[in-house]
């Protein structure tokens, strides 16, 4: 019994010798492995939509800037958006510094953007180009850290244009107008009617809404319904009366009391010079002589300003003839001063240029803004990244022209 321990004994003590033998040849460490495998700390990553984010390089070092990759998903359809433009609003939730720019989502769905460092908060708002309206809203806390992809859900919302009217025909300038819908996110509307009466809002959530309009004491309303980018067509006529508070008789009084004190004060001071050229008509007869003394002098110079006059009046009634809408940048285009609202200055000014001038050629912009051409190539490519401008070659020629997108055709 013994001797079978024994051998049983030595038989284990092998195995274990030839079991350690065989993991040195292979070269396994595991006692090393074990020491490397508890160092080893999980990468910090940021939270995306949902709750899930990914970051593509944890170990890299710390950068002023990082990338983000965004894929823009609808709500409704849990479907990738593509071929849309995106008017992108950042706000750094440290220091509320805030930056907004235009991009393109291609075929692919992905919104690349380069951003700082840190905890933003991102406001997007999409537009297709197949649809007359707005298309998708959506707002999301992000962190950048390196390079980060992130998915988004963006919810549909819709646009609405019309006039603010007194009677059947009367346009109202200036009037308030304020949008109030049941959906709880898109974008609030509070606007104020333009020189030729009208108003328009994007970015509403799609369902009913109510337009309410005031002007003096005047006041409409109208239902909408909205549709995922649709364009509605509403006027409101202004043929409610408001009642006036009595705080606005006690303004009223108080205003012609103040009148009538500034008025009271004017009477009694020139009552006062009468009396004092009364008391002293030496003064006042020298002071007739002398306007008198060179009568034919001021007639030469009536005559010799006539003709300056008549050419300052031509001028002063070319200044004072009111512009067409179509000279008018941005008069009934939305979306053209929301486009204007993101991009740099020069390019700012070729768009405003092409929008007033129509279809022109690349000479023209450098005449007429004079931009080296070099600089101009470079807008014109970024503009037409962003399908903003159309360039069409015509043998040597280049013709510029705003897209139909940009003019809401």
């Amino acid at each position: 019994m013994n001797t079978a321990l024994m051998i049983l004994t030595v038989i284990l003590l092998s195995l274990g010798c030839i079991g350690l033998v065989s993991a040195q040849d292979g070269g396994v460490d595991f006692v090393s492995a074990f020491s490397r495998a508890v160092d080893i700390e999980p990468p910090v990553i940021p939270l995306g939509d949902g709750g899930v984010g990914e970051s593509t390089s944890p170990d890299s070092p710390e950068s002023a800037q990082g990338l983000v990759n965004i894929q823009l998903i609808d709500t409704t359809t849990s479907e990738v958006i593509t071929n849309a433009h995106i008017l992108v609003e950042t706000v750094n939730k440290e220091s509320d510094e805030k930056s907004k720019t235009l991009a393109y989502v291609d075929e692919s769905g992905v919104l690349e953007l380069n951003m700082d460092q840190g905890n933003w908060e991102l406001i997007l708002k999409a537009d297709l180009l197949s649809t007359p309206g707005s298309d998708y809203f959506g707002q999301k806390d992000i962190a950048v850290v390196g390079v980060v992809n992130y998915s988004i859900n963006l919810h549909p919302v819709g646009s609405v244009r019309g006039t603010v009217l007194r009677g059947e025909n009367n346009v109202v300038r200036g009037a308030k107008v304020f949008i109030e819908c049941s959906g709880l996110y898109g974008e609030a509307a509070d606007l104020e009617t333009d020189s030729f009466g009208s108003y328009s809002a994007n970015w509403l959530p799609i369902g009913m809404c109510v337009v309410k309009a005031s002007s003096a004491n005047q006041v409409g309303s109208q239902n909408i319904d909205i549709t995922k980018g649709g364009l509605s067509e509403t006027n409101i006529n202004l043929e409610k009366e408001v009642s006036v508070s009595n705080f606005h008789y006690y303004l009223a009084f108080l205003m012609v009391l103040v009148l009538t004190t500034i008025l009271l004060a004017f009477l009694q001071l020139k009552k006062k010079r009468k009396e004092q050229q009364h008391n002293h008509p030496e003064h006042e007869h020298h002071k007739h002589n002398t306007s008198h003394k060179h009568p034919v002098k001021e007639e030469e110079k009536s005559e010799e300003n006539k003709e300056e006059d008549k050419e300052e009046n031509k001028e002063a009634a070319k200044e004072k003839e009111p512009r067409s809408p179509e000279d008018t940048p941005n008069s009934h285009n939305k979306r053209l001063s929301d486009i204007l609202n993101t991009l740099a200055p020069k390019e700012k000014d070729v768009v405003s240029f092409l929008h007033k001038e129509g279809e022109v050629s690349q000479a023209k912009i450098i005449y007429a803004l004079t931009i080296p051409k070099t600089t101009l190539v470079r807008l014109l490519q970024n503009l037409e990244a962003k399908k903003v401008v159309n360039i069409k070659k015509m043998g040597k020629v280049k013709k510029i022209s705003l897209t139909n997108w940009v003019l809401e055709k």
